[in-house]
């Protein structure tokens, strides 16, 4: 597990729409995406290391296929971008437009809100592991952990170099054979309550955001008694040009 080590000082970015950042400031909560919901048709694709992983947790054996789809339908990710600076194709893909916000952060801020574990809840209901690592990205990685299938994906999301904060709330062992022939409704999403004056280090407007917006977002940040700063973004600087001597 050395390999997925990432430093706590490493700066980490979250994109997204104003509608988004307006529910995440009302609710307080962090919202986590069920791992079956991406739309990359290979998130979650489990191998065998990873199941007989699972089935030493829970003390069972599974010779059922169905089992490679409850994992992902019990695990919520939350996505983050590792970049010292600013990206462009992250505005585009997940900001969407001019009136969107990027959350800066770092690794230990994430690590201080979101704490590793791996061990039942208080009633034994259902067993849960937490954990935020790097994502692989290759088309043969080598999987032999429980949450590796979700740290995984094929080199074309290079660009993304994500970092992934992970949840998987499994059934407990007297209840998984249950799960798997019968399986219940399951929340598209997890949400984690979270404080934000801890998360946040700063909040970064879309290059080319509306002017009225940073007023917007600082009185939200005033409502909802969060310290961070709102800033423009450093794509609107414009460059500094040297003109040398022929």
């Amino acid at each position: 597990m050395n390999e997925y080590h990432i430093d706590d000082n490493v700066i980490v970015w979250k994109y997204m729409n104003l509608s988004k950042f307006l529910s995440l400031l009302t609710t307080q909560s962090l919202f986590f995406c069920r791992a079956d919901k991406f739309d990359d048709i290979h998130e979650g694709s489990f191998n065998k290391n990873s199941i007989k992983e699972y089935e030493k947790h829970v003390g069972l054996t599974f010779n059922n296929g169905d089992i490679f789809k409850l994992i992902p339908q019990h695990t919520f990710v939350s996505c983050w971008h590792m970049s010292s600076h600013e990206s462009v194709a992250m505005w585009k893909i997940y900001g969407g437009g001019s009136e969107s916000v990027a959350i800066q952060s770092s690794v230990k801020s994430l690590r201080l809100s979101f704490p590793s574990q791996s061990n039942y809840d208080n009633d034994n209901s259902k067993f849960i592991h937490q954990a935020i690592l790097p994502v692989k990205y290759s088309d043969s990685c080598s999987l032999h952990f429980l949450m590796g299938p979700l740290s995984c994906k094929k080199p074309a999301y290079s660009y993304e170099n994500e970092l992934r904060m992970i949840r998987a709330e499994f059934p407990s062992k007297d209840e998984i054979i249950g799960f798997v022939r019968h399986p219940r409704d399951i929340p598209p999403f997890y949400s984690l309550k979270i404080d934000f004056n801890q998360l946040m280090h700063g909040i970064y407007l879309a290059p080319q955001a509306p002017a009225y917006l940073k007023d917007v977002i600082n009185n939200l940040l005033q409502r909802y008694n969060v310290n961070s700063q709102c800033y423009q973004s450093s794509l609107d600087d414009l460059p500094e040009f040297s003109f040398r001597n022929k």
